[in-house]
């Protein structure tokens, strides 16, 4: 009898100690108090800033501490356990989980929201309707000057402008056309603010950019940059005839998929225990934190949305 409790303390020690090395978390916080680090995709910024400072107002022992910058660093964040949560629009590479496996943690995704990639053109270019087809003639190189959009164009040389090269957008489009590489007239200006100010001085110009930087009407900078830009109306089509419904990246044209250049919006942890990120994965995933991504724009994964906007039809 004396052995079997020994035994099972000592189990039970091992296990708790386990748990205590994963990873060097001491366990210090739980699902509302504590600190933690997370990194965030620069498209949601807006939105993460939005939902950090509303949880830790509604939790006041708790310090979530983000960082921002392109894919390529927020996963390297992730995979070296500088950031036990992150805000991505893709999901884990086969890679990425094998690396995971080999040192015992699973990670957990959780879909909070759908955005969309949005195409921006200058205030003056008349130009604000392409199709799928004319976007990937832009994209392989096809197509390089206005005038083989519209015959009667004089803004010369098309130019498309991305944020960075390791940026979630380029990724996007890159597999959404099954592109290998971009043409020599698509460049980088190293962040969304940075397109959409090039745009804005370039009348040739067009910017690829987070919808979460145009998309929060209540926002002050959101409509300062509105104020400056055109956005691009899409249509799924894959001709290059303007004889369609173009549509403009609002939650109402991603949730009935009329806009074709949306995706998903993911949180996905490390944490191997109910810690603060798990709680602010909960946060975001629920009431609170759906009604947060509704009032900023964007499309709630967990919540119905009323589609009340109208399209745009135009011919030639």
């Amino acid at each position: 009898m004396a052995k079997n409790i020994f035994a099972t303390v000592i189990a039970s020690a091992i296990i708790l100690l386990a748990a205590c090395g994963q990873e060097g978390v001491s366990h210090t916080d739980d699902a509302t108090s504590g600190k933690i680090k997370i990194s965030v995709d620069e498209n949601y910024q807006f939105l993460a800033d939005t939902q950090i400072n509303t949880f830790m107002a509604l939790n006041p022992d708790a310090v979530i501490t983000p960082t921002y910058g392109d894919e390529t660093s927020v996963f390297a964040d992730f995979i070296k356990d500088s950031a036990r949560v992150i805000m991505v629009n893709r999901q884990l590479t086969a890679a990425e989980l094998a690396h995971f496996d080999s040192i015992k943690i699973n990670p957990h995704v959780t879909t909070i929201a759908w955005d969309a990639v949005a195409l921006i053109v200058n205030k003056s270019n008349p130009d604000t309707n392409l199709t799928l087809g004319h976007l990937r003639y832009i994209l392989d190189g096809k197509v390089t000057k206005w005038n083989q959009l519209d015959k009667t164009s004089k803004l010369g040389d098309l130019q498309v402008v991305f944020d960075n090269n390791g940026s979630s957008n380029a990724r996007y489009l890159l597999e959404k056309f099954q592109l290998k590489n971009f043409p020599a007239n698509c460049q980088a200006a190293e962040s969304n603010p940075n397109v959409i100010k090039y745009v804005e001085e370039h009348p040739n110009a067009i910017g690829v950019i987070g919808v979460n930087w145009i998309s929060d009407r209540d926002d002050s900078t959101s409509m300062s940059f509105l104020n400056n830009i055109k956005v691009i109306n899409v249509s799924e089509n894959q001709d290059t005839s303007f004889n369609h419904e173009f549509f403009p990246p609002l939650a109402g044209y991603v949730a009935t998929k009329d806009y074709p250049l949306s995706r998903e919006v993911y949180l996905i942890k490390r944490e191997p225990y109910n810690g603060l990120g798990t709680g602010f994965v909960n946060f975001c995933y629920y009431e609170k934190g759906q009604r947060i991504i509704k009032l900023m724009g964007l499309l709630p994964a967990n919540t119905a949305i009323k589609v009340k906007q109208q399209s745009l039809k135009v011919k030639e």
